[in-house]
């Protein structure tokens, strides 16, 4: 399972002051959820059931954000999820970007 979440929601990385600093409360919360139940459910689930963990693309422009100028295209953002979704490593629990596991 694969669900798809944002730097925005790395509380560490948003304190550290490492991510953009767009407070949008809805959604940084929402993803922070994702977050939550992307590390709820690996645990449930455990070593011996299907792989969990969570991709952000990074800044991606969509209709979400008006189409915002100066982000990845639709699909240079899905090309970072699908990366991890077909990597040989287990990233079970984790939270991923383009380098690698980020901190919560």
């Amino acid at each position: 399972m694969v669900n798809v979440t944002t730097d925005m929601a790395s509380q560490t990385m948003f304190d550290n002051g490492d991510v953009h600093p767009l407070n949008i409360l809805g959604y940084n919360s929402s993803k922070t959820a994702v977050n939550s139940l992307t590390l709820s459910f690996s645990k449930e689930l455990g070593s011996e059931g299907p792989e969990v963990f969570g991709v952000t693309p990074g800044f991606t422009s969509t209709d979400l954000n008006g189409n915002a100028p100066g982000g990845k295209t639709t699909a240079e953002g899905a090309e970072v999820i699908v990366k991890y979704a077909l990597s040989e490593t287990n990233y079970h629990g984790k939270i991923l970007n383009n380098n690698g596991v980020i901190p919560w």
